[in-house]
């Protein structure tokens, strides 16, 4: 997965690509749109690449440009889900939850369904850059989410929309727990790519389970999901503390987990 800041401006991506495919990986771009608003681009470097994933965060330019601070954004976006329309490669959409566009996720979906986007994954909001400068104001409160869940999936289902939810503790999904997917799992090398004077290195390093920024309360210890969920942010408990969070008692006995 290449990710970034925005991995299209990379001067080496290219040939980074076509050599990683040498390699026999799949590859997954995840992007802003940077040159994907370029349709020739798009038809130089989309045989190289399996799927890309794009950062959409609202359905329209007021809502979507909030979350990007980025006057073009909206734009440059539906110009890019146009361009990869063409081309025969996976699909997908990031959306980050907030309380902004929390309210507003059926919009999303009918945008990304008039697209022909038909997958979508749904991280809630994480303490870090302007998230954590403004993560009181800007988080959805977890009981919100939970509320929100069944209804949603009502609403995706007809339109054969498929979507996940990630960094959501297991208790959160009630009898959705198939919604829930791990965006940090165990097998996965980060290689983190730094530019320090002129000098380029790498630094590779494994994930730690569960990750250092999430905590479980003592509420956690009695739930089934115990040894699988990574808890909720300790950013998140340091504000609102684990009064939305419940044991797990029993296991879905239907769940494809």
């Amino acid at each position: 997965n290449f990710t970034g800041g925005e991995p299209t401006f990379f001067p080496d991506f290219e040939p980074l690509v076509q050599e990683v495919k040498n390699l026999d990986y799949k590859i997954s771009v995840s992007s802003c749109g940077g040159r994907f608003v370029d349709r020739k681009f798009c038809k130089k470097i989309t045989p190289f690449i399996d799927q890309v994933c794009m950062s959409i965060h609202g359905h329209t330019q007021r809502l979507h440009n909030y979350h990007t601070g980025n006057p073009d954004s909206f734009k440059n976006l539906s110009i890019v889900m146009d361009n990869l329309s063409l081309f025969p490669i996976i699909f997908f959409a990031n959306i980050l939850l907030t309380r902004i566009n929390l309210p507003h996720l059926k919009g999303i979906i009918s945008l990304l369904n008039r697209k022909g986007v038909k997958k979508a994954l749904f991280c809630n909001l994480c303490p870090e850059g302007t998230g954590l400068k403004n993560y009181p104001l800007l988080t959805p409160r977890l009981r919100e989410i939970k509320k929100r869940l069944p209804d949603l999936i009502k609403f995706a289902e007809p339109k054969i929309f498929a979507f996940k939810m990630c960094d959501v503790p297991h208790c959160i999904f009630g009898d959705h727990i198939e919604y829930f997917i791990d965006c940090h799992p165990e097998r996965r090398i980060n290689v983190k790519h730094r530019r320090k004077r002129k000098l380029i290195y790498f630094h590779v390093e494994k994930p730690l389970v569960p990750p250092p920024d999430k905590i479980k309360t003592e509420k956690c210890q009695s739930c089934v999901y115990f040894d699988k969920c990574e808890g909720i942010f300790k950013e998140y408990y340091h504000f609102f503390g684990d009064e939305e969070i419940e044991a797990v008692k029993k296991v879905k006995v239907c769940e494809a987990y």
